[in-house]
């Protein structure tokens, strides 16, 4: 992917210590972030599409949030 330890964190959404325990040995992903770094690995655009959705899910439901009530 050539991107940094930060850039792939930021990218998808670990804390880069924990990136930095990972490859130093000092922790393992569970089971279920093992399935997501394998998707990653394969189908990265995947995943960015999904992070992207929640994105815009989440602004819109912040959108929804400011709006003022009608009745």
């Amino acid at each position: 992917m050539g991107l940094s330890q930060a850039q792939f964190a930021t990218k998808f959404g670990f804390p880069p210590a924990t990136l930095r325990n990972w490859e130093q040995g000092r922790a393992r992903p569970d089971a279920p972030t093992r399935v997501l770094l394998a998707v990653i690995a394969k189908h990265p655009e995947a995943v960015e599409d999904v992070l992207r959705g929640d994105a815009v899910a989440g602004e819109a439901a912040d959108e929804s949030a400011r709006a003022p009530a009608t009745l």
